[in-house]
């Protein structure tokens, strides 16, 4: 029984470990693109404006299919089919541009 409760208490704090991890990992993440003389992310992603393309998340959770609409403050404005979607773009592990199917 004292096994069990100390086994569980290991994993409880093996999960808050790996949570805090990847947030510290995220902030570093910012901190680097901050830097001076680095090309910020709005630049890289001025591109995209316009375009339909897929965005992805860094934890390949979910990711969003559709037309990229705006940037401002640090979310992109996105037009799914049904809907239209905002997305952190500190989150952002991955954009690859769709060609848009002609009917």
């Amino acid at each position: 029984m004292i096994l069990e409760a100390v086994f569980l208490c290991l994993v409880v704090l093996y999960v808050i470990w790996l949570t805090t991890r990847k947030k510290q990992g995220l902030v570093m993440a910012r901190k680097k693109r901050r830097k001076a003389g680095a090309i910020s992310l709005s630049e890289i992603l001025e591109r995209y404006v316009g375009k339909n393309c897929a965005v992805y998340a860094f934890d390949d959770s979910f990711g969003v299919v559709g037309e990229i609409l705006s940037l401002k403050d640090g979310w992109m404005e996105i037009k799914t089919k049904n809907s239209v979607k905002l997305f952190n773009v500190d989150y952002i592990k991955m954009i690859e541009e769709r060609p848009v199917k002609k009917k």
